[in-house]
């Protein structure tokens, strides 16, 4: 087995998260094969703010786990490397805004932050804009 090399990943990345503070999380998790390490965003939206509604602990919880927009670190080695499945070559790189479908993949946190690891074919778009869009 190889080298793993952490992926320094700054607190609060996501556009949906405010920065806690200037320090960096190392998040030594490679992904295998063909798979892709996302940060998924946290619950927002302005239905939900504006409707007045408080949710509970475990209902944010799952909103959260239901989350489809995300944000790529690291693709898998073998990711997007079937010329026969992706012909056009791969669907995002690190960095993108990603939308995934719901509860997809290995999802873990790691100091509060939400984390997942998805099959290359789980990517439905890239986005450039998340900051409007909300889970239907």
């Amino acid at each position: 087995m190889g080298t793993v090399t952490p992926v320094t990943v700054p607190l609060g990345s996501g556009l949906a998260m405010e920065p806690v503070n200037d320090d960096e999380l190392e998040l030594t998790v490679e992904p295998a094969g063909y798979r892709i390490l996302v940060e998924i965003e946290a619950p927002g939206g302005k239905r939900w703010q504006q409707s007045g509604l408080h949710m509970t602990d475990e209902t944010r919880d799952r909103e959260w786990a239901a989350q489809i927009w995300a944000v790529v670190l690291r693709l898998g080695a073998d990711a997007y490397a079937d010329k026969a499945k992706f012909p056009n070559g791969p669907w995002c790189k690190a960095g993108d805004h990603i939308l995934m479908r719901p509860y997809s993949g290995t999802r873990f946190l790691v100091n509060e932050r939400l984390y997942g690891l998805i099959n290359d074919d789980t990517v439905q778009a890239v986005v450039g804009d998340v900051s409007e869009l909300e889970r239907a």
